[in-house]
């Protein structure tokens, strides 16, 4: 919050904008979520007030079984997207798509919304959230222009969104594996570093330690985008 605190108030408004912007119309764009707008404060406006803008985005996604139109995601099976999100699913997608169903996705956990057409009349909705960490920056994004590090991190909150639908699709052979919440990707990337090429490593007792950072830095995570 002092590395926040420190920026001129414009330079916080510009990157909120930007991020925001640019994930809203990622939510808005496809066809599995449903965009929930929130209201900004009723207060007067005052120069660069960057807190009025929505840095929280809440979305409904869409039942797998439904075709046409939005069918919200139960409550129930939308915590276990929400689990699965925070999962490898490498195993359970073809080779083309692993990469994106390695990823480890910490994003805002499932809040509970009334709906009519919900089991137990209850969705859940999901939350993209723009932190302190995301317009600041930290520790490890020393020395990297801002403007690459905002596109970076709009890049990372748009492959939660494809995460999402790549789920949706694979969503009964991913349900009957029901795999648990990870800290680090089943798959180690090949030594050119190519994710289409990833390859099954042999144990994770063998992973290195640059491995294992490098498994944290695929790792889309809550500390910049503000989930819990």
């Amino acid at each position: 919050m002092a590395a926040l605190s420190a920026m001129p108030s414009a330079s916080i408004a510009h990157r909120l904008q930007s991020f925001l912007v640019a994930v809203t119309q990622g939510i808005v764009a496809n066809p599995d979520l449903e965009f929930l707008p929130q209201p900004a404060p009723l207060r007067e406006a005052l120069p660069h007030d960057w807190d009025r803008q929505q840095t929280i985005l809440s979305f409904l996604v869409r039942a797998p079984e439904s075709s046409r139109g939005v069918v919200p995601l139960d409550l129930a099976r939308c915590r276990k997207l929400y689990q699965w999100l925070n999962a490898d699913l490498s195993a359970y997608v073809p080779q083309e798509q692993a990469a994106l169903a390695a990823l480890l996705c910490h994003i805002g956990q499932p809040v509970p919304i009334p709906h009519a057409q919900a089991a137990d009349g209850l969705v859940g909705a999901l939350r993209l959230s723009a932190g302190a960490r995301l317009v600041s920056g930290e520790p490890s994004h020393e020395g990297l222009d801002p403007a690459a590090r905002m596109a970076r991190e709009i890049q990372d909150a748009h492959r939660v969104l494809q995460k999402i639908s790549l789920i949706l699709t694979y969503w009964d052979r991913i349900a009957e594996a029901d795999p648990l919440p990870s800290y680090a990707p089943r798959w180690e990337p090949d030594e050119a570093g190519d994710e289409s090429n990833w390859s099954e490593s042999s144990s994770r007792d063998t992973v290195t330690d640059a491995q294992k950072g490098d498994a944290l830095r695929r790792a889309i995570s809550a500390l910049a985008l503000g989930g819990s």
